[in-house]
C-alpha cells in the first residue's frame, strides 16, 4: 500500500473512532451519582467510563473475530454484541442496606420495559442485572455491582439470547439467583 492510501485508510480508521460512538458513558455516570447521593456512606471516584458502539465497535469487533476464528467464545460474545458501555468507579461504603434504594435508582433509571432477572446480596457483593427484549430475543442488559472496592455499571446491546445461554451453561451454579428467568 502506497504511503497516500495508508494516510488516507488512518485518517478514516480515526475518524470512524472519534465520530461513532467512542466516547463516555454519560448516561451509566449519571446512574452512578444518582447511585452515590442516595448513599449516606458511599464515596466514588470514577476509575473508567467507555461508551463504544457504531463503526468503532464494528472495527474492534472485525478485528477480535479475524484474529480469534477459532475461538467460539470470542466469536460468541464480541460477534454477537452491538454496543458495550462500561463505567468503573473506585468505591466504598456502600452496604447491604443499601439495596432497595440502589435497585430503585437502576429500575428508575432503566424505565419500565426492563426485567430484573438477578438481584443479588451478600456481605462483600451486591449485584442486579436487568434485561430487556425484542421480539422475544434479548436485545440489551444491565449489569450494576458492587463488591467492596469497585462499582460497576455495565451496558450491552446486540442480540445476546446466545450470550445468556453460554453463560448459563458456564455459570449454571448462579441460576438459584435467577429471579425472573429469561428463557
Amino acid at each position: 500500500m502506497n504511503k497516500s492510501r495508508m494516510g488516507i485508510v488512518l485518517a478514516v480508521t480515526v475518524l470512524c473512532l472519534f465520530s461513532s460512538g467512542c466516547y463516555r458513558a454519560v448516561r451509566l455516570e449519571k446512574m452512578g451519582y444518582e447511585i452515590l447521593d442516595a448513599c449516606p456512606d458511599a464515596r466514588f471516584k470514577k476509575d473508567v467510563s467507555i461508551s463504544i458502539g457504531g463503526m468503532s465497535w464494528g472495527l474492534l469487533k472485525n478485528v477480535a473475530m479475524s484474529v480469534e476464528k477459532d475461538d467460539h467464545e470470542i466469536q460468541t460474545y464480541v460477534g454477537n454484541l452491538s454496543k458495550i458501555e462500561v463505567v468503573v468507579y473506585e468505591a466504598s461504603g456502600i452496604y447491604k442496606d443499601d439495596m432497595r434504594p440502589i435497585g430503585e435508582i437502576v429500575k428508575e433509571s432503566l424505565g419500565d420495559d426492563w426485567q430484573l432477572m438477578v438481584k443479588t446480596a451478600e456481605d462483600d457483593e451486591l449485584v442486579w442485572i436487568h434485561y430487556r427484549e425484542d421480539n422475544q430475543s434479548i436485545r440489551e442488559m444491565n449489569i450494576v455491582v458492587y463488591d467492596n472496592d469497585e462499582f460497576v455499571i455495565v451496558r450491552l446491546a446486540g442480540n445476546l439470547d446466545e450470550i445468556m445461554e453460554v453463560a448459563l451453561e458456564e455459570h449454571g451454579n448462579f441460576t438459584d439467583r435467577i429471579v425472573h428467568s429469561a428463557r
